[in-house]
């Protein structure tokens, strides 16, 4: 028998299988081409066939005159702030003119210095470099522009390949989010490709947003069937006939998953199980064929008809990474260039590897392994000690290639150094690799890196390991951060605590005075009591110092306790003083934050007017000083400015429901930016109370809901405090009770958890207030019997002020409306601005209630009135239509039942305008249904009364108008004619357009006419 060598590269020269995949895809392409952009999202597992598709369709585009570019992620990218954005730029860089670097890329001249050097050098010689005070959440947003930028340079229509995005980090897959979105307004298409078995959290983030927001269409790769199977056996070998057994014992080892079917094959052809005989392939019989069992016996059998040299050079190649430098290839080596080529070329032709365009012309390309599972395979064999000594060489040959710019690879240093056992050098470029993460704002890949410089500290028992100990305390507050960042509550205290305990150990006051400050505000989120204990520490530690920066932000903590405790001028004070000494040290973003705690301080003070000053002061200071996390909190708290459920017991200031979004809107933009997950629930939770006042239901739900989602994901009680108590009080206004009482109960039990008073008091006046909407009267008791009884005080908190509005609630539904009314008037006099005439909607309208409860008409009449003013020029349309309801009571009492009407009739169009908002059917249709309940039930018309509905609620003198208007007389002489004023003919005109939603009298003739009024005689 004679055979020859075969070409172990050999492949199926055609698509198996994947007909309908292909044309979902091809689909894409064709609209695109059309102007309708979009995204796709092909994913399966590992080896099903993804990047072969891939090229399939790369062809195709080509081929129809798309632009084209590809980029992909690796393994170690998940620890490497926006790896994919980066590969991204290398992959478009060659497509760019040197005018597009010299104008389009110009501006972020900086970012290409730090980031891609090699890039750098393309711009022109005389691009500026300015020194960089940007803040972590600015540089991302600022190298996402740089990104769009560069593919905005190239021709349109463009197909941009995203693969392996499984292993991209947060910072990448926050970029792939924002390209998606950018997509849908161009000739683009975008398609990802991950594996569906390695979906972590952060990644079904982006997959839902990507559903949420129908940017992409989901493509699933399957395996393959007996029947492809076979085909793709036949078309690999085209004149060996395949038998039926041969092809069922190879689909069920590889359980049809394309590409062990291809190694397979590949592995038996190299081991000389199929041959070529006379141009003829051929088999030996099923029963002597020696079939790999595994994919890496596959991989191995492959190997074995290569060179050793080249088996070697590949072998460290898989240590390097499944993309690889040729000249750190060569380093590692040892070899010359002459002697690595052959092996390189050798590799590539047995499909191993291949060449990937490099960034510029003149240099080197690199390399990578053909599929992610080649490369594993390959390092798999190995034992420890040969990958150890692998990975040693592979550092000193980084080290060695890239002496002038260690840091920019302090990522891959550090991930050889570990396997290396090389201790400190992995300590310290895992640091800094931590440290060029958390500024990018990638805290998942900061917490990965410190990890490991944590790791290498602890694994080095040498003692030169104690001169850079004292690192420990840094990076321990790094990984704090970043745990704190993404939710992880138990992490951050860990690390914390750590770090306290080792800097008491080395008697380091300022690193002790930070742990405990930082374990202070830890706590603040979960239980006041622990955040106390800290933060008076903190503060002692800081008044020892007697440094300015350290006392003051330790004030302003203890400041924002005392607050939550329920004692506003306490935490006023510590502000106050704490601005001082930041103003005194020239401490631009210690008084921003100063400002910020000030305005929250105002705001729970009832002090509204104050809080718009602070707080204009706060988000300026901090965009100054490039402090996002401080923007998010004054963003967010800025929204509730201009009224919000829990605050409606004060006066507050003038803002539009349009500027109060856009303020959380941002305020979420920048959380997530910084990927701060408790930022942005606060932002929601915030968004949601400022929408229900306005009666936006639809928004304070889903704000609501967002905030409370993410909430007991970070296992937070505050924010989940927030967010149940929007969605009670929303859900109270929509007369949904079942559910709010659900929500706010919830609510209370996690303000007894956080053991802040002033949240405690707020929610049990809340409770009581639903509760006694629903004659609940011993539960309303119960409410307001969770916390210490609060004698009515003059230092007021809004906590306070519900608590106390809840009593009234409470007084008026067991019929002590004396009571309730020297309590309403005790709230109304001592709110801030009242006296300068300041009306509160909410407080105006219960009072006015109560005052007819009393007997006191006129009173309750001109109360409810001034509600109703006000709450419309407020834009609080739920107040509006409660304080019209209570007034059509009124009336109905009096027997005034034209007014009543008019009232009636003025809330039911306000709550049909409020329930056309509620996306929710049963949930809309139960509000209608409530409020129609709430109606005073209406005495048998007379015919005066019954003429006047019949005419849609014109009186007859308005009626009478309405007919000599219809006969063309001016408002002189209807006035003359019917022996009025001008003033009052002038007003019956006005009313009647009003009740007929008119907006002229040309409208008011042709429905007088209509209705036959213009021949009848008065």
């Amino acid at each position: 028998m004679s055979s020859r060598p075969i070409d172990l590269g050999i492949s199926a020269p055609a698509l198996v299988g994947r007909a309908p995949e292909l044309a979902a895809l091809e689909a894409l392409l064709i609209r695109a081409r059309d102007g309708a952009g979009q995204a796709g999202v092909l994913l399966g597992e590992a080896g099903i066939g993804k990047s072969r598709l891939t090229r399939e369709l790369r062809t195709i585009a080509e081929r129809r005159g798309f632009c084209t570019v590809q980029a992909g992620c690796d393994e170690p990218d998940r620890a490497l702030p926006h790896a994919f954005g980066l590969a991204l730029l290398r992959a478009v860089s060659p497509q760019l003119t040197e005018q597009q670097f010299a104008t389009r890329l110009l501006p972020y001249a900086d970012l290409l210095a730090r980031l891609l050097p090699d890039l750098d050098a393309r711009l022109p010689s005389n691009a500026v470099y300015p020194p960089s005070d940007e803040s972590p959440e600015q540089t991302k947003r600022r190298v996402f522009q740089l990104l769009l930028a560069a593919v905005e340079c190239l021709p349109a229509p463009l197909l941009i390949i995203a693969e392996d995005v499984h292993w991209a980090d947060d910072a990448s897959l926050e970029f792939l989010l924002l390209l998606a979105r950018s997509t849908t307004a161009q000739r683009r298409v975008l398609l990802i490709t991950l594996r569906s078995d390695e979906i972590h959290p952060a990644l079904r983030r982006l997959l839902a947003a990507l559903e949420r927001e129908r940017l992409s269409d989901e493509i699933a790769l399957m395996r393959f069937s007996p029947g492809e199977t076979a085909r793709l056996i036949g078309l690999m070998f085209q004149q060996l006939r395949v038998r039926e057994e041969f092809s069922n014992a190879l689909h069920t080892l590889t359980d049809g998953n394309p590409f062990f079917i291809e190694e397979t094959l590949r592995s038996l052809a190299a081991s000389g199980d199929i041959y070529q005989e006379r141009g003829v392939w051929t088999r030996r019989p099923l029963e002597e064929l020696r079939i790999p069992r595994t994919l890496d016996d596959a991989v191995q059998r492959r190997l074995s008809r290569l060179s050793d040299t080249t088996r070697e050079l590949l072998t460290a190649a898989a240590i390097v990474g499944r993309r690889f430098d040729l000249t750190v290839l060569q380093q590692l080596a040892g070899v010359t260039e002459r002697d690595l080529l052959p092996r390189l070329r050798a590799a590539v032709a047995a499909g191993l590897i291949h060449e990937v365009r490099s960034a510029r012309p003149d240099q080197d390309a690199l390399f990578e392994f053909h599929h992610a599972l080649t490369q594993s395979a390959i390092a798999a064999e190995l034992l420890a000690r040969e990958r150890r000594l692998l990975h040693d060489r592979a550092l000193d040959a980084i080290m060695a290639v890239y002496a002038d710019d260690l840091d920019r690879h302090a990522a891959d240093l550090a991930l050889h150094a570990f396997a290396a056992g090389r201790w400190q050098l992995a300590h310290r470029y895992a640091a800094s690799a931590g440290a060029q993460a958390l500024a990018l704002a990638a805290p998942h890949a900061a917490a990965q890196q410190l990890t490991r410089a944590l790791e290498a500290l602890a694994l080095d028992g040498s003692e030169s390991a104690r001169a850079w100990a004292p690192d420990r305390v840094t990076v321990l507050r790094q990984r704090a951060a970043a745990y704190e960042t993404l939710g992880d509550f138990i992490g951050a205290q860990s690390d914390y605590e750590a770090a306290l305990h080792d800097a008491q150990q080395r008697d380091d006051r300022r690193a002790e005075w930070q742990s405990l400050f930082d374990l202070g505000f830890l706590w603040t989120a979960r239980d006041m009591a622990q955040a106390h204990t800290y933060l008076d520490r903190a503060l002692a530690t800081a008044r020892a110092l007697d440094d300015p920066a350290l006392l003051g932000q330790t004030l302003n903590r203890l400041g924002n306790w005392r607050l939550n405790m329920g004692d506003s001028a306490a935490a006023l004070a510590y502000h106050a003083e704490a601005r001082e000494r930041f103003a005194g040290a020239s401490d631009p973003a210690g008084i921003a934050a100063t400002d910020d705690l000030l305005g929250i301080a105002s705001l729970v003070s009832g002090d509204f007017l104050a809080g718009a000053q602070h707080y204009t002061r706060a988000i300026a200071g901090f965009r100054t000083t490039h402090h996002g996390r401080g923007l998010v909190s004054a963003l967010a708290t800025a929204t509730l400015l201009g009224g919000a459920w829990h605050v409606n017991t004060v006066a507050v200031a003038p803002q539009t429901h349009a500027e109060s979004v856009r303020l959380a809107n941002e305020a979420i933009a920048v959380a997530r930016q910084l990927r701060w997950r408790s930022g942005e629930a606060n932002a929601h939770a915030y968004l949601a109370l400022a929408m229900g006042e306005r009666g936006d239901y639809a928004l304070a739900l889903r704000h609501g809901e967002a905030a409370l989602s993410i909430a007991q994901a970070i296992d937070s009680p505050v924010w989940e405090f927030a967010a149940r108590m929007a969605l009670g009080a929303t859900l109270t206004d929509l007369l949904g009770f079942a559910d709010a009482l659900e929500h706010l109960r919830a609510a209370a039990a996690c303000a007894r958890q956080v053991g802040a008073l002033e949240l405690q008091y707020l929610i049990s006046g809340i409770l009581a207030l639903a509760l006694t909407r629903q004659q609940l009267v011993s539960e309303a008791e119960q409410a307001l019997a969770m916390v210490p009884r609060l004698p009515f005080a003059a230092e007021q908190t809004v906590g306070k002020r519900m608590y106390w509005c809840g009593e009234a609630a409470l007084a008026s539904a067991t019929q002590q409306p004396n009571v309730a009314l020297a309590r309403l008037d005790a709230l109304i006099a001592s709110a801030p601005h009242t006296a300068q005439g300041a009306v509160i909607p909410r407080l105006w309208s219960m009072r006015g209630e109560v005052l007819r409860q009393c007997g006191k008409s006129a009173e309750a009449e001109a109360a409810l009135q001034q509600a109703i003013a006000a709450a419309q020029q407020l834009d609080h349309a739920p107040a509006e239509w409660q304080a019209s309801l209570h007034l059509a009571h009124l009336y109905r009492s009096r027997r005034r039942v034209e007014q009543a009407e008019a009232s009636e009739q003025a809330a039911q169009a306000t709550v049909r305008q409020l329930a056309a908002r509620i996306p929710d059917a049963d949930l809309r249709a139960a509000f209608l249904a409530g409020v129609e309940r709430r109606l005073p039930s209406a005495l048998p018309p007379t015919t005066l009364r019954a003429a006047k509905q019949s005419h849609h609620g014109l009186t007859a003198r308005e009626r009478d108008v309405a007919r000599l208007v219809a006969r063309g007389l001016s408002n002189r002489e209807i006035a003359e004619q019917l022996v009025v004023s001008e003033r009052t003919v002038e007003k019956h005109v006005e009313h009647a357009l009003a009740k007929l939603m008119f907006s002229s009298r040309a409208q008011l003739a042709v429905w007088a006419v209509e209705r036959g009024l213009r021949e009848e005689h008065t």
